[in-house]
């Protein structure tokens, strides 16, 4: 069966300010006055709940600490970034960009996995675009939105409970966008991902390693060393570079068996984006024009606005 015409990326509720406002009152138990205000802070400065919330609870910015664990658990921050980022212009582009290459790449309904999807846009999005997808997050405010997100659009997506419950070469696709800087072990997160992929199947990922900064205070700083890196985190694991947009924001890697080559239907693309990766890789020591790109990026918090027919 062939997929339908791919949507708009900007996926509901996303266009409707107050009925994202009550959801998040309704899953945080906060006075509609305090979401609202908490969600304009976060309109003027990505970032700023979840840096405001760690420096009041003591913890070492951009550090991997037990309390960095509890605080993933306990907090309510991420649901008013996660809001505001999935509304901007940048967000919605590589939505729509991993839509369009699944759509030109396979043409037909894959099997994916999307993987750390917080409040569940990508998932809702590409279950529209016509994708068998299973969802993963382990914020359970974050669970709790996607479930009724994804009951309130009428579209199944499956709800991974954990991530020991993935099954081997499971998947056609795995999608992984801004998870890997996050985490304590990013190449033992992409073994796993990976473990799960078919052969021949497509790894989607965004991971801005260099960017440590403290409006990004969970990015970790151990994590810079895999800025722009392909030998280490995918090469281990059969993963091919094939395609992605510059600044591998997303890059698209197949899994294949040691003596094989990857199907790369535009070898040029290829090439380019390996030097964007050299690029990248100065951020290891050196990050701060990084840095400055992304906050100037993310401050430019304008909202997507789908196309006129």
């Amino acid at each position: 069966m062939p997929l339908p015409q791919v949507p708009d990326p900007l996926v509901q509720p996303l266009g409707d300010e107050q009925t994202l406002l009550s959801l998040i009152a309704g899953i945080t138990g906060e006075p509609a006055a305090t979401v609202e205000t908490r969600f304009r802070q976060e309109q003027r400065l990505l970032g700023a709940n979840v840096a405001e919330e760690i420096h009041q609870r003591g913890i070492t910015p951009n550090t991997w600490t037990d309390r960095l664990v509890e605080f993933y658990a306990q907090t309510h921050s991420f649901l008013y970034e996660s809001l505001v980022w999935n509304h901007t212009v940048l967000k919605n582009q590589v939505r729509k960009w991993i839509a369009d290459f699944l759509y030109a790449d396979f043409g037909r309904p894959a099997k994916m996995l999307v993987f750390g999807d917080g409040l569940g846009f990508e998932s809702l999005y590409f279950a529209q675009a016509g994708h068998e997808v299973t969802y993963f997050e382990v914020s359970a405010d974050c669970v709790q939105f996607a479930r009724s997100n994804f009951q309130s659009a009428g579209v199944q997506v499956q709800i991974l409970q954990r991530p020991d419950q993935l099954e081997s070469e499971s998947f056609e696709v795995v999608v992984c966008l801004d998870v890997l800087e996050h985490v304590p072990d990013p190449p033992a997160v992409v073994a796993q991902l990976a473990a799960a992929l078919c052969s021949g199947g497509r790894m989607i990922v965004h991971a801005p390693f260099y960017f440590v900064d403290r409006v990004v205070s969970t990015h970790l700083r151990s994590n810079m060393t895999y800025s722009g890196d392909l030998s280490r985190l995918y090469t281990p694991h059969g993963l091919r570079l094939i395609d992605g947009r510059l600044f591998w924001d997303p890059i698209v890697l197949e899994k294949v068996a040691a003596d094989s080559r990857p199907h790369c239907k535009r070898p040029w693309r290829r090439l380019v984006l390996r030097a964007f990766g050299l690029l990248l890789a100065v951020g290891r020591f050196w990050a701060l024009p990084h840095i400055w790109i992304a906050k100037a990026m993310s401050r430019s918090n304008r909202n997507w606005r789908p196309k006129r027919a």
